[in-house]
């Protein structure tokens, strides 16, 4: 007689228990567990810095001198705040429509234009107290001498740094004589349009022009039609190669003003081709400007931008749009490196007795 079933389960049930469990883990070694990194380029730089060498110079925190002098920098610094609010972002409201500019005592203040957020003003002994304070401690001669102590240890471990982590920091396409330098963009800001290239090189490209399509049509600044090679034949140049700068009087005189305004120029000639190739209405100014565009756009090494400045007049009421309207006609632009201001004009240039 055997004893009753106390778990009530089936006969061979507390068998395949185990062997489910087995088949679990069986499934799950099957499958690969990945740990990702949310931030992969600070790892890569927290793994970069693991591998270099830290560097610790004796007298790095200033020497006797800065202990001398640290709380009268330390107080120095600490009137920054004052005048100038620290890590803060503060939305500037818009300016209104109509504004109106007044000067108070040496001040000048715009209405409906709060800049207390950005700013705080000082009471006069406050601000007094404040320039006298920085004046000593800028002229004291134990901070001088702190402070240039502490430049050279900064600087020698800065070199020694660079020379043991060479291989992570320095990049060879960037050493130079004298030290290793970053990518760098020199920006020219508002570049009149047609003073953005010297007398020369606007010379030879109307000589290159003229070797190519001397018969092209060219509009003179009277509305008549014409060509290059008519142009040169009015005014009686028979070889146009042998042009100069000083022949057409663009060659600046010593103490002399560029002249910009091309029915200024004392020669027909030369302001018929100041006009063709300078001016957006030229006939020819829209290929010059966009080969001279081309060409600092495929520049490899010393990136340079410009802010090229066409000068606006309103004379009339399509004026922005005919001028969108030529160049975006002959493909100028939009390039990288290279964009577009307007000089809103109120008259046009006055001319010279």
């Amino acid at each position: 007689m055997s004893a009753p079933h106390d778990s009530g389960s089936e006969p061979g049930e507390e068998d395949s228990l185990p062997r489910a469990a087995a088949e679990r883990t069986k499934r799950l070694s099957r499958h690969k567990i990945t740990i990702s990194h949310g931030n992969a380029a600070f790892l890569k730089c927290q793994l970069q810095e693991a591998h270099m060498f830290k560097v610790v110079i004796d007298g790095d925190d200033g020497g006797v001198d800065m202990r001398k002098v640290h709380e009268r920098i330390g107080a120095a610094l600490r009137m920054r705040p004052r005048y100038k609010k620290m890590n803060e972002r503060v939305q500037m409201p818009p300016l209104s429509s109509r504004i109106k500019i007044s000067q108070e005592n040496g001040v000048y203040k715009v209405s409906n234009h709060n800049v207390s957020p950005m700013y705080s003003m000082q009471s006069w002994s406050t601000f007094a107290s404040d320039v006298q304070h920085l004046r000593l401690t800028v002229g004291n001669t134990t901070c001088i001498r702190a402070c240039s102590h502490r430049l050279n240890i900064m600087q020698e471990r800065s070199r020694m740094f660079f020379l043991l982590n060479a291989d992570i920091e320095e990049k060879h396409t960037f050493r130079r004589a004298g030290g290793v330098f970053s990518k760098a963009t020199k920006v020219d800001n508002s570049v009149l349009l047609s003073r953005s290239t010297d007398a020369q090189e606007l010379l030879d490209f109307i000589l290159d022009w003229y070797s190519r399509y001397p018969d092209a049509p060219l509009r003179l600044r009277n509305g008549v039609n014409s060509t290059l090679r008519e142009l040169f034949e009015a005014n009686g140049v028979r070889d146009p190669s042998l042009l100069t700068v000083e022949g057409l009087g663009w060659q600046p005189r010593p103490g002399s003003i560029e002249n910009a305004d091309f029915s200024l120029d004392s020669a027909s000639l030369s302001a018929e081709l100041r006009y063709s190739f300078l001016h957006l209405r030229g006939s020819c100014t829209l290929r010059f400007v966009q080969k001279r565009l081309q060409r600092a756009e495929q520049q490899p090494r010393y990136v340079q931008a410009t802010e090229y400045s066409i000068p606006l007049y309103a004379t009339y009421s399509n004026e922005l749009l005919d001028i969108a309207t030529v160049l975006n006609k002959h493909n100028v632009g939009p390039y990288r490196r290279n964009m577009w201001i307007l000089q809103i004009c109120f008259m046009h240039n006055p001319r010279r007795e």
